[in-house]
């Protein structure tokens, strides 16, 4: 489902973990999405980069979340159920899919927290280059957090 809406992929991870927990996907997504506050601080620390290149900053990002009376402040929801959250947003630079994934077994819960991005130009590619750098920690610690 992920893939969905996207005609290719240049970037691809998915990091998972197993928890005991009886939450719903929608709790699992708020928490995944409260991360710890140095993720705040790299998150305004990248509004400011790319502020001055026309990019989507986290206020532009609330305020389409507010107008569309999304449930999460970090990217509009594209689909939901029981089981998977899909955010995602289009910027000039570059596609973004996020997923969150809850598989209930019979002892354990995996939650799966899977990104596809999509380079649009040059700049896409420069921008997720350094945002790389910072992506796998950060989505390892969130998901700890759970």
């Amino acid at each position: 489902m992920i893939l969905s809406d996207m005609d290719r992929v240049d970037y691809f991870d998915s990091y998972g973990i197993a928890r005991k927990t009886t939450e719903t996907v929608k709790e699992i997504t708020h928490k995944i999405l409260k991360g710890p506050a140095w993720v705040g601080y790299l998150m305004q620390l990248r509004d400011f980069v790319v502020r001055p290149f026309g990019l989507k900053t986290e206020d532009k990002i609330k305020k389409v979340q507010l107008d569309s009376n999304s449930e999460f402040d970090f990217a509009p929801i594209l689909f939901s159920n029981d089981n998977e959250i899909i955010m995602g947003m289009n910027d000039k630079h570059l596609y973004f899919r996020l997923s969150v994934l809850k598989v209930t077994g019979q002892e354990n819960t995996q939650i799966f927290l899977t990104t596809v991005v999509r380079f649009n130009n040059w700049g896409g590619r420069v921008y997720f280059a350094v945002i790389r750098i910072f992506h796998g920690l950060i989505v390892r610690t969130m998901l700890k957090r759970l």
